[in-house]
């Protein structure tokens, strides 16, 4: 029946499969492997190493730990234009900041612009592929994918002899694609939990 009502079925197998492909080679571009996956974001981010703020911020917090990982980037040399990537429960705590008695600091500043949300000028994003209590800060223009061959989507008698008996299809699709961030670029990006960064500087 499926051979039979191909060409009505043929759209809506087609979204189904590009949209768990697209789901696959987006959890790859943060934390592939590499081998026979693509290299992740994450294995190429920086850790919080920096020191020029050890200590200083009195009742450190989330957005500190932002403007700090910032910081470590920006005195590497990086000045693009920064983002900021953390888990919905982080960007949820972060929005609910947007009030008045932290505009009035002059400091920090988190504001809405466009539907997306800024703490000072950097962008939040949020994503489910960040753990809960991790930020990744860094200038993505120094993230490189690059699709090889897009989706192709195939569909016929798998191996088994007895597939045509069952009426059963093999549905397949693949893709070809590959991320890389250069080696003399990897410091534009730092990684690190949270805590870890506010620990390190908060007032002693």
């Amino acid at each position: 029946y499926m051979l039979r009502d191909y060409s009505q079925m043929q759209e809506v197998i087609n979204i189904d499969l590009r949209t768990q492909m697209d789901k696959a080679a987006d959890l790859q571009y943060l934390s592939g492997a590499g081998t026979t996956e693509m290299n992740g974001l994450l294995d190429y981010a920086s850790a919080y190493t920096d020191t020029s703020l050890d200590g200083d911020i009195p009742d450190a917090g989330v957005l500190d730990a932002i403007l700090a990982a910032a910081l470590q980037i920006e005195l590497v040399g990086w000045t693009g234009t920064l983002t900021a990537v953390v888990n919905p429960v982080t960007y949820t705590q972060i929005y609910g900041y947007k009030s008045l008695k932290h505009r009035e600091t002059g400091l920090v500043i988190v504001s809405e612009r466009g539907g997306e949300l800024y703490v000072n000028n950097i962008r939040i994003k949020k994503s489910l592929k960040i753990t809960a209590g991790y930020l990744l800060v860094g200038d993505f223009s120094k993230s490189h994918i690059r699709i090889v061959d897009d989706v192709e989507i195939m569909i016929g008698y798998g191996a088994s002899t007895d597939d045509f008996n069952k009426n059963l299809l093999t549905v397949r699709g693949d893709m070809r694609a590959c991320h890389f961030v250069k080696s003399v670029e990897t410091s534009a990006f730092v990684y690190d939990t949270i805590q870890n960064i506010i620990d390190a500087i908060q007032e002693a």
